[in-house]
């Protein structure tokens, strides 16, 4: 079951749901909250990424780019969550996550994104942005084994943790 913004607002305020900071009255849409984007992003090259620590981000066509949200989430064991665009973003060609918009029950941490313009147009965005939407789904019962990995409680954008060189993808796969 999707979450109403009745029911979400009800999560947040009793602390089922945590987000830090609060979500504004204007960040509930009827079935989801809109989440800001953070300062400071990944920008990935060709043979690696830079970071910068800007309030500004322009994306450029093209661009792929690691950022992350300005808030902050806690999500019980019973459920989980969705990361997705906003069609005012989307309609000006943004993504706002590639493949990675599931967050697992138990997660918390700041929410990674992995921006890329698919149009022929720069897209300029400021930190505070409602970049994305989160919406938020029941379990039918609390899971055995929350979420535990690698990005439990990254605290800005994290890169994957797959290292990429000439002849290998590492981390778990192991794989030539």
């Amino acid at each position: 079951m999707i979450f109403s913004d009745i029911t979400l607002k009800e999560f947040v305020d009793s602390g089922v749901l945590s987000i830090n900071p609060t979500p504004a009255k204007k960040q509930f849409q009827p079935a989801s909250i809109d989440l800001r984007l953070d300062k400071g992003y990944y920008r990935i090259y060709e043979h690696g990424e830079e970071w910068y620590n800007e309030t500004e981000l322009v994306v450029s066509p093209g661009d792929f780019i690691i950022a992350s949200t300005m808030e902050n989430i806690r999500l019980p064991d019973d459920m989980v969550a969705r990361v997705e665009g906003r069609s005012s973003y989307g309609r000006k060609g943004l993504i706002v996550h590639v493949t990675a918009g599931f967050i697992d029950p138990g997660f918390h941490g700041k929410i990674t994104l992995e921006i890329t313009n698919v149009s022929p147009r720069p897209i300029v965005l400021h930190k505070g942005d409602c970049v994305c939407q989160m919406v938020v789904e029941e379990l039918d019962q609390p899971c055995l084994h929350p979420y535990t990995g690698y990005y439990q409680n990254q605290d800005q954008a994290t890169l994957s943790k797959f290292e990429r060189n000439s002849t290998t993808w590492e981390g778990n796969h192991g794989k030539k």
